[in-house]
């Protein structure tokens, strides 16, 4: 969890400190899942060359995140698959984005 701080941190922009401040509120456990499924991710990207993505939404179901990791894309085709997917699931669950 600390390497996805640092790099959130390196972001340096309002929607990372927001997702900083939602992995922090988080317990122990659910940190640790959270890092586990990151990892896991990347594994089954390096293995499969295919996109891999997790998502979750706070209890509060306002907000949550969306973590995608993909072996084949540039950071810009990245970018663009990770905000379409997220305004789908915005539309789906009424969580709202967080301003940049």
């Amino acid at each position: 969890m600390p390497s996805i701080l640092g790099d959130l941190n390196r972001i340096n922009s309002r929607s990372a400190l927001q997702l900083s401040l939602m992995l922090l509120d988080m317990n122990g456990v659910a940190r640790g899942q959270v890092a586990d499924a990151i990892r896991d991710l990347r594994q089954k990207a390096e293995a499969d060359g295919k996109l891999h993505d997790f998502s979750t939404l706070r209890k509060d179901a306002h907000n949550g995140f969306t973590f995608m990791v993909a072996e084949d894309l540039s950071h810009r085709q990245l970018l663009d698959r990770l905000s379409a997917w997220c305004e789908i699931k915005m539309a789906k669950t009424g969580a709202s984005a967080g301003a940049d």
